[in-house]
C-alpha cells in the first residue's frame, strides 16, 4: 500500500462491489469459533494470535469461493483453515487472569 494517500486508500476500497450484498455460507459453530478467537485475542489472550490470522484466511477463503465457486484455489482452503480453527482450543471468556510472579 505504500505510495497510496490514506484517504484516497479509503475511498477506494470504500467503492461499492458487485458482491457486498452477496451471503457467505459458514454454520453457526464457524461463525461462534471464529468469534470467540477473535474476542479473546483482542481481550488479551495473545496467544490465539495464528488463530485469529487463520480465520482471516478462512473468511477470505470463504469470500473467494462464494464468489468464484469451488474451482477457486485458495490456500490454505476453507476446509484446511477450518480444520485448524476447529483444533484450536476454546478460549475462556474475560482478559487473561494474572500470571504469579516467578
Amino acid at each position: 500500500m505504500t505510495g497510496f494517500d490514506p484517504d484516497e486508500w479509503q475511498d477506494t476500497v470504500r467503492e461499492p462491489q458487485p458482491h457486498d450484498n452477496v451471503p457467505v455460507a459458514v454454520t453457526y459453530l464457524q461463525a461462534l469459533k471464529c468469534s470467540a478467537l477473535v474476542d479473546a485475542y483482542v481481550q488479551g489472550h495473545l496467544g490465539y494470535e495464528d488463530d485469529v490470522r487463520m480465520v482471516a484466511l478462512f473468511w477470505r477463503a470463504v469470500a473467494a469461493r462464494t464468489v468464484h465457486g469451488p474451482h477457486m484455489v485458495m490456500r490454505p482452503s476453507v476446509e484446511d483453515a477450518w480444520a485448524q480453527i476447529d483444533a484450536a482450543p476454546w478460549p475462556l471468556s474475560g482478559p487473561p487472569r494474572p500470571q504469579p510472579d516467578a
